[in-house]
């Protein structure tokens, strides 16, 4: 018979002052979440805890930073032994045979098994706004559909292929165009982008608080990065030099974006794991940004399989890109020998 440990998790959290939250948009009933005392630097609570049976685990990093022993996090939480961690928690030597979800959320990531229900308290959806609609070309959204038109896009049905495009017409995202960002198959944030010029925030993110994830620690579209192994992936630094890329692009090729000038530790962890399945990486930000690829590219160094890449000449961004501009990118890069 498994134990119920909530009352003695809980106790442990208060007892030894130990940051937790119990409430917000990523928490699922039964669970609570405290930085990961594995991962440098996590002060936005990204490790959960179920609390009734003590399993635990890292948005980032599931099969490394988790497990089913809540002794091994209570040890590192405290820096003391196991023993003494078991006491703490007030346990006797540890139930054996019990279904390890992390190893099954990474079996699952991997294309392996089926989904396990108790994988589900990892990360739990944001609930869209109600106002948001799926982008069309008629109606409502036809202003918005003409805006893409604009931006060089002569056939958008062809970026919704590829992403998951929304509109608003009315509430706080009025007038602009969604852009979910998915982790691990959930809803954890969203940008947009208003289809207007003459306005001072053109782009404009769900906040952190009201993110599972804030965008900005993320990688756009990672999931489906992660489904290909492919020849070449790029690294840009918004959401339109992505569109423009891979609507051009050739099989094989895709891009993703920091939403940033910067490279977060977490977005680090995430190039880290696309790094194994695409041969080359590419950090190709705004022409005016060298500084910036050149810092990102140092942090990113121990990447065997990486490189900056400049933008052909007399282009700002690579949102600017039309078709014949991503030809010749594409004539830059295959003639490096890495790509085969």
């Amino acid at each position: 018979m498994k134990r119920d440990l909530t009352k003695n998790i809980m106790q442990f959290l208060r007892e030894y002052n130990i940051d937790y939250i119990e409430h917000g948009p990523h928490v699922s009933e039964g669970n609570v979440y405290i930085n990961c005392p594995f991962c440098n630097g996590d002060t936005e609570h990204f490790m959960g805890i179920r609390l009734k049976d003590g399993w635990y685990g890292c948005y980032w990093n599931p099969k490394q930073h988790g497990g089913k022993k809540i002794q091994k996090l209570v040890a590192k939480l405290i820096g003391c032994s196991l023993e003494r961690a078991k006491e703490i928690i007030g346990l006797t030597p540890v139930l054996e045979g019990e279904f390890d979800f992390l190893t099954s959320v990474d079996r699952m990531m991997n294309g392996e098994g089926e989904k396990q229900e108790e994988d589900d308290f990892m990360i739990a959806d944001v609930e869209p706004y109600k106002e948001f609609m799926e982008l069309k070309s008629n109606g409502s959204g036809d202003r918005f559909w003409r805006y893409l038109k604009r931006r060089g896009f002569d056939q958008p049905s062809r970026l919704l292929e590829m992403f998951d495009i929304w509109y608003a017409v009315e509430g706080e995202y009025k007038d602009r165009l969604i852009f979910p960002y998915f982790f691990h198959t959930k809803l954890v944030s969203w940008s947009s982008r208003i289809i207007y010029d003459n306005v001072d925030i053109r782009y404009k993110d769900l906040p952190p608080k009201k993110s599972v994830i804030g965008v900005k620690q993320l990688l756009y579209n990672y999931d489906e990065l992660m489904l290909i192994k492919g020849k070449a992936l790029f690294v840009v630094e918004g959401i339109f030099d992505v569109f423009k890329l891979d609507y051009h692009l050739p099989e094989g090729y895709r891009a993703t974006c920091l939403a940033t000038k910067s490279v977060r530790d977490n977005q680090i962890r995430l190039l880290k794991n696309l790094s194994d399945r695409y041969q080359m990486i590419y950090l190709m930000l705004d022409e005016e940004e060298i500084s910036s690829i050149l810092q990102i590219y140092s942090d990113l160094s121990f990447l065997p399989n990486i490189k900056p890449l400049f933008l052909p000449n007399g282009l700002k961004d690579p949102g600017a890109m039309d078709k014949q501009d991503v030809y010749l990118l594409m004539s830059m890069v295959r003639g490096q020998k890495e790509i085969s």
